[in-house]
């Protein structure tokens, strides 16, 4: 993609796309619709991405509390805990996203992957 970009984009060019930047690259070989498949092509990805990950996470959140190791609460809510973990997800997904932006909500994972895995190794 790197390639992609700066074979078709100046640094100028590039730093005002800003996120649009591989967009912009399809614009001189295919004009606006390239640029619109490609950010058609890049929403599609990201929203199979987050499902994928929402489901995993879910999914190994369920399996702890099976195991006990995370405390569970069902709020009155029916069917199993990975159907309520799955709802526990989403919904701190959501409020991470409206109150910190990506790069925040990115940084904290590190931090408590760091943490996570601090704790878990011995000396």
């Amino acid at each position: 993609m790197t390639l992609a970009v700066g074979s078709s984009l100046t640094l100028e060019e590039i730093l005002a796309a800003k996120n649009y930047s591989l967009a912009e690259a399809a614009r001189p070989l295919y004009g606006e619709w390239g640029v619109r498949s490609t950010v058609a092509l890049a929403i599609v990805a990201t929203v199979s991405g987050i499902i994928a990950s929402m489901f995993a996470v879910s999914r190994m959140l369920a399996m702890l509390t099976e195991m006990k190791l995370v405390p569970h609460k069902h709020f009155g809510m029916p069917g199993d805990i990975q159907k309520h973990t799955l709802v526990y997800t989403a919904v701190l997904a959501g409020v991470l996203t409206v109150v910190f932006d990506v790069s925040r909500v990115a940084a904290l994972g590190a931090f408590f992957i760091s943490l996570w895995i601090c704790s878990s190794t011995t000396v």
